[in-house]
Order: C-alpha cells, then sequence, then structure tokens
C-alpha cells in the first residue's frame, strides 16, 4: 500500500511540475523581446496625456520603425531631440497615431534617405535639418510645417522643389 501512495504521490507531483513547465514556456513567448515590433527595445517612451511619446533612441539599426501602440496605447509623438545624430538610419517608417514630431527631432540623421508622413502631422523646427541624403518626403495629406524643417537636406538643395519661394514636398 505504501508503494502505491508513493507511486501516486510521483506521478501528481511529475504532473504539476509539468503543467507548471509548460505555462512558464508559453509565458517565456509572451515576454520575448524577439517577439516585439522590430526596434522597439532600442526606443524610449514616456506616457503623456494619455498616449505615448517616443523620447530616446539607443541602436545602430538602418531601418527603424515606430509603433502605432505600446501597451495597447497610441504613439502620437516623438519628442524633441530624440533621434539627433543617429546617423545608422536610412529608412524610418512612422505610424498614422502620429500627430506631432518635436524640434530637432532627426537633426544630423545623416544616412536617412526617405519618408513618408503621416496625414495631419505637425513638424517643429529643423526637425529634418541637416540630413543632407534626404531627398525624397512624401505626405497623404495635411503638413503643417516651415521650410526651416528641412534645411541642408537634398530635398532643400534642389532647385526643382522650389516654387515662388515655397519649397514642395
Amino acid at each position: 500500500m505504501q508503494k502505491k501512495y508513493l507511486l501516486l504521490t510521483a506521478l501528481l507531483f511529475l504532473t504539476i511540475l509539468l503543467c507548471f513547465a509548460i505555462s512558464c514556456g508559453n509565458n517565456a513567448k509572451e515576454n520575448n523581446p524577439s517577439q516585439q515590433p522590430e526596434n522597439e527595445q532600442e526606443l524610449e517612451f514616456s506616457l503623456k496625456n494619455g498616449s505615448y511619446a517616443v523620447t530616446g533612441y539607443h541602436g545602430n539599426s538602418s531601418s527603424v520603425i515606430i509603433p502605432d501602440k505600446k501597451d495597447g496605447i497610441p504613439v502620437t509623438e516623438i519628442s524633441d531631440d530624440a533621434f539627433r545624430d543617429a546617423q545608422n538610419i536610412v529608412s524610418l517608417t512612422l505610424p498614422d497615431t502620429l500627430r506631432i514630431i518635436g524640434s530637432g527631432t532627426f537633426y544630423g540623421c545623416s544616412a536617412l534617405t526617405d519618408l513618408t508622413l503621416p496625414d495631419g502631422i505637425m513638424l517643429a523646427g529643423g526637425v529634418f535639418s541637416n540630413c543632407p541624403k534626404l531627398s525624397e518626403v512624401i505626405c497623404d495629406g495635411t503638413l503643417r510645417s516651415s521650410s526651416s524643417n528641412f534645411t541642408n537636406t537634398a530635398l532643400y538643395n534642389n532647385e526643382d522643389n522650389w516654387e515662388n519661394g515655397a519649397l514642395y514636398i
């Protein structure tokens, strides 16, 4: 009788241990940073007025994707100087949820070549200044900006992009 009790206890223990191992394996997959959107681990975020702002970047990627949400909350802003002098960035993907890009945010991103801005975006001063390879900007709607956001870029320096003193994107 004692052997049966010992055997049942061992089987119960192994069953519990197996269930625990399976549960931990599923949680590890859900919390694995590689399952997050690309580059998110290189971005710093701050919660502001019910939405997230990207406040910094600490990476070396040539392609950066700003997610549309973090923890289910929209990303609506990139703060001043968040990507300043990030010289490895060649391509940049911005979400449609983005509404504001702060002053000097991408200043000095010398490898950046082109980007698409979301509709209704507002650019503060000098956002893309000193990005000499930036030659194409596409905006699928309304853009609130001044030409100072693009000084010392290929786009700004191309005479074909100017008409009557205004820079056309």
